[in-house]
């Protein structure tokens, strides 16, 4: 996570804050705190999460805790496949084949966009795309 210009603290209210509350839940932390609001169990969250890494065990937000929570973030595994450019235009191609209602997931919409896209593609897997 990066800060936004500021340590976080207890009783601290903001988008840098909910931030930090997902990324601590992503982590398996219990924080049923107001999104957005950093309440006694986003504190003992990041206490925790200090204590685990050997950090300042200190409730504080700050840049060290900040890189902290990023490095464990990264290190989890990610789901679905990475698709770009030409795979991506031959799966919309395929779609279309098939004449099937796939905007209700999203697929033929994310098809239109040109970048690095991250999907699930696991229950297609089983299908000849060819």
């Amino acid at each position: 996570m990066k800060l936004q210009g500021r340590n976080l603290t207890p009783n601290m209210r903001g988008d840098d804050v909910r931030l930090l509350q997902t990324e601590l839940r992503q982590l398996g932390f219990d924080i049923p705190d107001e999104l957005g609001f950093f309440d006694s169990t986003t504190f003992i969250a990041v206490k925790e999460f200090q204590q685990q890494h050997n950090l300042p065990t200190n409730g504080i937000v700050d840049a060290k805790t900040a890189r902290a929570i990023h490095a464990e973030l990264d290190g989890l595994p990610r789901e679905g496949y990475l698709v770009t450019g030409q795979v991506v235009r031959t799966l919309f191609a395929w779609l279309l084949a098939q004449r099937r209602q796939y905007r209700t997931i999203g697929l033929l919409n994310a098809c239109h966009t040109w970048r690095n896209i991250s999907f699930n593609f696991s229950p297609f897997l089983s299908t000849d795309l060819a």
